[in-house]
């Protein structure tokens, strides 16, 4: 078993864990706040057996890039002076940690 923490922005949170949900994966949400300007995100938190750990990555992957987030980094970009470099919207972190067991109360 893995425990997949991830930490997203949220904008992107909430599509994130409805298609978690569609696929079947139970998920805890977290407000965290973090990184350089100490913006607020989410922390996702799923228990999985090891072979349902890539899955569980490649919603994340595909979540991050969703059209609210290259709405917030259009956005961003224009209201940055020429020539200013910009992070892209929608990043995050993931954590792939082993895990014991877990129960649903």
């Amino acid at each position: 078993m893995k425990m997949v923490l991830a930490v997203v922005a949220n904008n992107v949170a909430e599509a994130i864990t409805d298609a978690l949900l569609a696929a079947g994966f139970r998920t805890t949400r977290l407000a965290s706040t973090g990184g350089f300007r100490r913006e607020g995100n989410t922390t996702i938190m799923v228990g999985v057996e090891d072979e349902d750990v890539e899955p569980v990555l490649a919603i994340l992957r595909s979540g991050v890039h969703t059209a609210a987030s290259r709405k917030a980094a259009a956005a961003a970009a224009a209201a940055a002076p020429p020539g200013t470099a910009i992070q892209p919207s929608g990043r995050g972190a993931v954590f792939v940690l082993p895990l014991e067991g877990h129960l649903h109360l």
